[in-house]
């Protein structure tokens, strides 16, 4: 899945390029009728004139693809081209449709089908304009991005003969020559591009990768710098930084330089968490396992004191490399079952502030405050989840239970007699709604009307509270009103 969603995010980055560079040159035609969907399906819904239905299919086409390049119809582009066989525009969409298609395909016959389906369309384009670079350079990168780098050759030669300033023709066939094995080729389209554009990783990336080759380490580290300073910003998930960070570690530990290696290695890991060069290089540096969040979640598995405190160990080591929310939310958990309330509470704390609409975590929180003996902060947290969205109808009812028992332990008898009225409207049989009942009337008297709420609650689930409730039935029949405060506080607080 990994090699899967690296290769779509590559095919998402070359084709946003290629369209990016070609719409601002003015080669690849602009929707001339209609920009948006539906902008688009109010105007196919009246013009009459076949061309200008057939442009504006296509680019309804265009405006449905671009919002979801994973969506594999092509009803629009079919149908204009039916209107009009030298849309070229339509041929064009329908190619990438059938292109990105071709990436989540599993079915080799299905790939195998959709390569050609694209391909067809991409001959296409190239028929209908021979005298096109930006016809040629489609089909080029197509056969890049399918491996068929030798075809891909005579589309770049004629794009670099009608275009010479065609910056993309040298970043595509530079990769076509790197597969090949023509390496110095690859380096001077390679410097042509750089000469032509902005710095690309990528490009960066496969020149310093063939000068390591080389032991030409200096050139390989310099570029490897440059390529990583391409590659975007240091924060969250970002494949292409994780690819030059692998490869400038690779670089250091030719040079000798086993300390900066580690860093990068680390880096790189923080960049993907679960990438299995980065970890292998890592443990052969340091002599010992490195985690990942898959081995933090497996371990949080283990049952037992002891368990859950490897999984602690284990889930804060990964921590202490990336910003994993799986370990952070794995280690908050741990922390509240090994009694480790502050500790809990602060890694929710963190998920809250990374994720705070996520109701959630509030409602960890509030259990967490709870059994930290800090009612008045789980009763925000409380108020603030039950504030948000409705959940579903177990959820809220929990939450509400939780509510009700906090409100007591604060003295706020009349707020959770509301909760637990609202409760009980919609489920006159939840016991634990009955007992939080009884014992506000404890606190104010209605023994009769106590016992009448335990000895209902009972009725319902016999096992409820059993280890308890005897001292519970004891004290409400002596209507004993303190002691049933506190026999009510234990009970509750034990489960």
């Amino acid at each position: 899945m990994l090699n899967l969603k690296f290769a779509f995010m590559g095919a998402c980055a070359l084709f946003l390029c290629t369209v990016a560079a070609h719409a601002e040159r003015g080669s690849l035609p602009a929707p001339l009728i209609c920009a948006t969907v539906s902008e688009c399906t109010k105007l196919i819904d009246t013009i009459k004139d076949p061309t200008r239905l057939a442009q504006a299919l296509t680019d309804r086409c265009r405006a449905l693809f671009l919002a979801n390049p994973l969506q594999e119809t092509t009803e629009d582009c079919d149908s204009a081209i039916g209107l009009n066989p030298g849309q070229t525009s339509a041929y064009e969409i329908r190619a990438q449709i059938k292109k990105f298609a071709f990436v989540s395909a599993r079915d080799p016959l299905k790939k195998q089908q959709l390569a050609n389906e694209a391909k067809a369309d991409f001959d296409k384009l190239v028929e209908i304009g021979s005298d096109q670079a930006g016809s040629h350079l489609l089909r080029g990168e197509f056969f890049v991005f399918t491996s068929q780098y030798a075809l891909a050759l005579p589309d770049f030669d004629k794009v670099a003969t009608l275009d010479p300033k065609e910056p993309l023709v040298y970043l595509f066939r530079s990769r076509a020559y790197h597969e090949l094995g023509n390496d110095d080729l690859a380096l001077n389209d390679g410097a042509a591009y750089l000469n032509m554009a902005p710095p690309h990783a990528e490009i960066l990336t496969m020149m310093a990768e063939i000068h390591l080759s080389r032991k030409d380490l200096s050139q390989a580290l310099s570029l490897a710098s440059r390529a990583l300073d391409a590659s975007g910003k240091n924060d969250g998930l970002n494949w292409e930084r994780n690819k030059v960070l692998n490869l400038r570690g690779r670089i250091y530990l030719e040079i000798g330089d086993k300390e900066k290696a580690k860093q990068d290695y680390v880096a790189a890991l923080s960049s993907w968490p679960n990438d299995k060069d980065a970890r292998a290089a890592l443990e052969l540096l340091l002599h010992k396992p490195i985690y990942t969040e898959e081995d933090c979640t497996r371990a949080a598995m283990v049952e037992g004191q002891r368990g859950n405190l490897n999984a602690i160990e284990i889930c804060s080591e990964v921590l202490d490399r990336t910003e994993s929310g799986v370990a952070l939310e794995q280690r908050a958990s741990l922390y509240f079952s090994t009694g480790q309330y502050d500790r809990a509470a602060t890694d929710y704390s963190k998920l809250i502030e990374a994720e705070p609409n996520y109701m959630g975590y509030y409602g960890h929180r509030a259990l967490v405050y709870r059994a930290a003996g800090k009612p008045d902060l789980a009763l925000a947290d409380l108020n603030r989840l039950l504030s948000g969205r409705p959940h579903s109808k177990i959820s809220d009812q929990m939450n509400l239970l939780l509510r009700a028992e906090i409100n007591i332990t604060l003295r706020k008898d009349d707020d959770a007699l509301q909760d637990i009225s609202d409760i009980l409207t919609t489920n006159t049989r939840n016991p634990r709604a009955l007992m939080l009942r009884a014992w506000i009337e404890t606190r104010r008297n209605q023994f009769d009307k106590a016992q009448g709420d335990v000895d209902a609650a009972l009725a319902i689930n016999s096992k409820l509270y059993e280890k308890q409730i005897a001292k519970i039935q004891d004290v409400v029949a002596r209507r004993a009103r303190e002691e049933a405060d506190v026999a009510f506080a234990e009970l509750f607080r034990a489960t």
